[in-house]
């Protein structure tokens, strides 16, 4: 792979072009040391296509302005996440990048980072939640400052957004639905979740509720006859959270899958009365 030099960023990114064609971002150490002309394909650590992101400008100027530490410290934390959750969306290295970069910024001011979705993250990501608390451990150790939890759950949530495609809009519009849906059963029911099993599994059953409203065939709930029968209350109590649900998302929820819903109330109010 041939790249042609356009400019650098910092010490350790440059602008350039590759040789079919793209403008790419090229992060490697020192890099942005070398002399104008071609680039030594052996001297870039990671490449990033320009064309990927929607907004090229305010990205080259964050590489610019920002700290260069913190760039190739994500740059790594990236890497490591792709061994482990496999692709990650392009665009996951320009967020990333500055939203650590924002939320250093704070920290060093003496500003606390607070995360009141940190519960529904660790349940709806729980993979990305481990790999973020890793990165948390790099970036600590690299810059030497103390971000906590509540970061590693954004970082998660980012994560959780490259991997699925989304973007992070969406998937804090998910968590943050969720996050009502489960205060509103808290509420309806009068329990209290403790984090473990019982939350962890109402998450997941909030998580597939709203993805099989985005599927194209439901399965037909056989069931439901009966549980608007037996279950009058719970089924009320269902439809109510979906509507909620299907509100916030702007998608509709089968009255097959509230039918489930249903019966998964009835099994906390059953928990909750022990």
């Amino acid at each position: 792979m041939y790249y042609k030099f356009i400019r650098a960023l910092n010490n350790n990114a440059v602008l350039a072009t590759r040789d079919d064609g793209p403008e790419v971002i090229l992060m490697g150490k020192g890099i942005g040391f070398g002399s104008p002309g071609s680039i030594d394909p052996k001297s870039v650590d990671r490449a990033y296509i320009l064309s990927d992101y929607r907004d090229k400008s305010a990205y080259i100027e964050l590489l610019e302005q920002g700290d260069p530490d913190v760039f190739e410290a994500v740059s790594e934390i990236i890497f490591r996440a792709s061994e482990t959750l496999g692709d990650l969306h392009p665009s996951i290295f320009p967020v990333l990048s500055g939203h650590v970069d924002f939320a250093i910024r704070r920290v060093r001011q003496g500003m606390a980072i607070e995360n009141p979705l940190l519960p529904e993250i660790k349940s709806l990501y729980q993979d990305e939640y481990h790999v973020a608390v890793s990165a948390i451990e790099l970036l600590n150790d690299r810059l030497g400052i103390t971000l906590l939890a509540e970061e590693a759950g954004y970082i998660a949530l980012h994560l959780g957004a490259a991997r699925t495609n989304q973007d992070i809009k969406s998937a804090l519009r998910m968590t943050n639905a969720i996050n009502d849906a489960i205060a509103e059963i808290e509420k309806r029911l009068q329990i209290d979740f403790e984090p473990g099993p019982l939350y962890r599994q109402t998450v997941e059953f909030l998580r597939r509720l709203v993805q099989q409203a985005d599927e194209a065939r439901h399965v037909k709930n056989i069931l439901l006859p009966d549980i608007r029968r037996l279950m009058p209350y719970e089924l009320d109590m269902a439809r109510a959270i979906s509507q909620r649900l299907a509100s916030a998302l702007e998608r509709e929820i089968p009255e097959d899958e509230i039918g489930y819903f249903a019966i998964h109330l009835h099994y906390l109010q059953a928990v909750a009365q022990k």
